[in-house]
């Protein structure tokens, strides 16, 4: 899994130098640390994380990778402006659906930016 993150932060790095300031660029491990402290039931390990990653910025994207064990997938949550309420898109290149646990946790970052 080492070089396949390494990898997919390289991208992600590149992506980030592209955007602007109002999109957020997620590392790899970011979506599982959420998960794991969810898992764990350790809720304040989640607001410091989300605090982490959030705090004191204006967002209005989301980018999330999310290592799905053989492949990756990727979330974005739009909160823009345009948006009446955040939006979740979920892309697989296998074509799978978002796993339950993944959604929860993308509803608990749309709650917390709103």
């Amino acid at each position: 899994m080492w070089l396949s993150d390494g990898i997919i932060n390289l991208l992600l790095a590149a992506t980030e130098a592209f955007v602007d300031k109002r999109t957020s660029v997620w590392k790899t491990f970011c979506f599982a640390q959420l998960l794991s402290a969810k898992a764990a039931q350790d809720d304040a390990k989640v607001d410091r994380v989300l605090k982490k990653q959030l705090f004191g910025k204006r967002i209005e994207c989301l980018i999330l990778p999310i290592h799905l064990g053989n492949h990756w997938a990727c979330a974005f949550v739009h909160t823009g402006a345009a948006e009446p309420k955040p939006r979740i898109s979920y892309l697989d290149s296998l074509g799978y659906a978002a796993r339950e646990g993944d959604k929860a946790m993308l509803q608990i970052i749309c709650l917390e930016l709103f």
